[in-house]
């Protein structure tokens, strides 16, 4: 068998493999919202009606170190701390009741869309008060779809909030969240694998627990990238072979798109596979092939599982999913933003003399404040903290150049995961400019790439070469 026939055949399995998985998972996911969602959402109105009436539907998070362990009051007006508010969207499509029943609520994604706006309060969260019978009514909704993404934390939500109230259900999902990446580090730290141990590190200080981690909308995601760091301190995919390096990064993909509504789930996992193949990979060679075969099967996955929903709900309901699909996904890829820049945003920046209506410029300003969701509330040390990364990464490069090493897969891993949140940027120019207040906080990418880059080699590996 030549070698072009040998690439083609290692191609289509990699693409059945990672096809097959997605398949399955996505029937996982289908089964466990039907189960989910089958049982009604009385207990969920009666727990976000009660979250409503004694004021935790407003709770804030703090930015700071100690935040996990509690929240505060807040109002509406200061949206930006809100934890409720990146789960309206969540709990509005948990709330709807489609005409064609419990079935369409599961296999299409639902939502209830206010049909008079409010400016102070996001049009999902309004929805959730209308349905709840709060400043209004259930007929101040309208029924809308929201087919592009899967929303697996429904069956999330109903199960959390049928049972326990909503300050609960958040400190729930914060601990978990906590204890995925305290677990990776402790176990990291018992086999010697200061690479895992420092990515777990840095992801649990650095990352917005406080904030992102009391809400569906991104725990479910930080769970499975903990799950990947303990699974590859067993399982180091820089020694596995093809087969299981196609499985690992298809069941991995899958799990990230069950869940993924483009709050960076995606990029951040190519860059955590990058670094998990590099710190275990013999050379750069055996490197980039797993690392190809990794992000490959991980994106087929991703794209499979989109795909099955949009051809189960094409199918049974006729719907134009694949076309509204394909709207909104080049709508993201759009460069051209200039019209859809927030004008409030653009008019605070102009009272400190910088004029944003350039997306580059509105996208530095935005991204410079919000990189407060990394600086623990504060934006200068959330700039910092990007920069001190890049810095890492320029002197451990050049520190292995004067040492005469040809090349460095740990070292290589880190540059191609931080290309890979650069490609990400780029070609979602859109969605980036424009998303600013969630997607800030991958910026932590540059600095976990320089910490791992800094680290001396790895002991595990020196002690595999010996024998």
């Amino acid at each position: 068998m030549g070698n072009s026939a040998r690439l083609m055949f290692l191609a289509l399995r990699l693409a059945i493999t990672s096809a097959g998985v997605a398949l399955v998972m996505m029937v996982i996911a289908f089964a466990a919202n039907y189960l989910a969602l089958s049982q009604g959402s009385a207990r969920v109105e009666n727990t976000l009606s009660q979250a409503i009436a004694d004021g935790s539907f407003t709770d804030k998070s703090d930015l700071g170190p100690w935040g996990v362990f509690y929240t505060r009051r807040g109002s509406f007006a200061e949206m930006a701390y809100l934890t409720s508010h990146y789960d309206c969207l969540i709990w509005s499509s948990v709330l709807s009741n489609p005409p064609e029943g419990v079935l369409a609520k599961v296999i299409r994604t639902s939502r209830l869309i206010p049909n008079v706006p409010d400016a102070g309060m996001s049009d999902d969260c309004l929805a959730v008060e209308h349905a709840l019978g709060f400043h209004g009514s259930r007929s101040d909704n309208q029924l809308s779809y929201y087919d592009h993404y899967i929303i697996g934390q429904r069956a999330l939500a109903q199960i959390m909030l049928s049972n326990f109230s909503l300050r609960t259900s958040a400190a729930l999902t914060r601990f978990a969240v906590c204890c995925g990446f305290l677990i990776a580090l402790m176990l990291a730290s018992i086999r010697r694998n200061s690479p895992i141990a420092c990515i777990a590190t840095v992801l649990l200080i650095f990352q917005p627990i406080s904030l992102h981690g009391s809400v569906l909308n991104f725990a479910p995601l930080d769970i499975v990238h903990s799950v990947a760091l303990i699974t590859a301190i067993y399982l180091p995919f820089g020694l596995r072979s093809f087969g299981s390096l196609a499985f690992i990064g298809a069941l991995y993909g899958s799990a990230i798109a069950i869940f993924e509504l483009l709050t960076g789930g995606i990029p951040m996992a190519l860059v955590i596979l990058a670094l998990l193949t590099g710190i275990s990979a013999v050379d750069c060679r055996s490197f980039a092939g797993r690392y190809s075969i990794l992000a490959g099967s991980f994106t087929i996955a991703v794209l499979a599982c989109f795909a099955a929903k949009l051809v189960a709900v094409s199918a049974i309901y006729g719907a134009a999913a694949f076309s509204e699909f394909q709207s909104a996904l080049v709508h993201r890829f759009s460069h051209n933003v200039s019209t859809e820049l927030l004008p409030r945003v653009i008019e605070s920046l102009a009272a400190y003399g910088i004029d944003a209506k350039n997306s580059l410029v509105y996208l530095m300003a935005t991204y410079a404040y919000w990189s407060m969701l990394i600086g623990w509330g504060s934006p200068i040390f959330g700039c910092l903290l990007p920069l001190a990364g890049l810095i890492l990464l320029f002197i451990s490069t050049k520190t292995h150049y004067r040492q005469g090493v040809s090349c460095s897969p740990k070292l290589l891993s880190c540059w191609c995961g931080l290309g890979a949140y650069l490609a990400w940027c780029l070609v979602f120019w859109n969605h980036t400019v424009l998303h600013g207040f969630m997607m800030a906080k991958l910026l932590v990418i540059p600095f976990l790439c320089g910490s791992v880059a800094a680290l001396p080699a790895h002991p595990w590996r020196v002690l595999k070469r010996a024998t």
